[in-house]
């Protein structure tokens, strides 16, 4: 919705109104190590990082259940509905049919290998109540890397791998 501290259910715009505090934190360390033994030179770097932030408070439109607010997360973690898996041939029955044991999926029919949904809030049925945030944010928390290198004489050569962790990617 609008950036705005009111509701403009009454016809009336507010301009946007940034507001809310973030908490970020982070660590950073490296180690290396270098040698020479005779004709021949190498080292070993390794480096890590982790970095991680967190939504303390901010404007935001109400909703009916805790896991559905921004609050709490981080910057871009994902909104949707949580998968649990594939609905199987047992989930129906001789019909096609859903069972009466497994909450019914409001967005769409669903046949065996469709993704099934979690019931978030407990009323037996999949639908826009369900969404909550998970997984991770786009954004990376954790970089790491490892820096590899050898020398003989004139002749030498290097290796550098790099990762990350805690990220997802739509």
């Amino acid at each position: 919705g609008s950036g705005g501290t009111t509701s403009s259910v009454l016809g009336i715009g507010t301009p946007d109104i940034f507001t809310g505090v973030v908490n970020n934190w982070g660590v950073e360390a490296s180690l290396g190590w270098n040698q020479r033994v005779g004709n021949v030179q190498y080292y070993v770097n390794g480096n890590v990082s982790f970095a991680r932030n967190k939504i303390m408070n901010m404007e935001e439109a109400y909703v009916p259940y805790d896991y559905m607010k921004y609050t709490g997360q981080r910057i871009g973690t994902f909104y949707g509905l949580k998968a649990v898996g594939l609905f199987q041939n047992s989930d129906f029955d001789s019909e096609g049919n859903l069972l009466s044991s497994i909450p019914t999926h409001t967005f769409k029919k669903v046949h065996p290998g469709d993704i099934r949904y979690e019931d978030l809030n407990h009323d037996n049925k999949i639908d826009e109540y369900d969404a909550c945030y998970q997984l991770n944010p786009g954004l990376p928390e954790l970089y790491f890397g490892l820096n590899l290198g050898l020398e003989y004489k004139n002749f030498g050569f290097n290796a550098n791998f790099q990762g990350i962790a805690n990220s997802t990617i739509q």
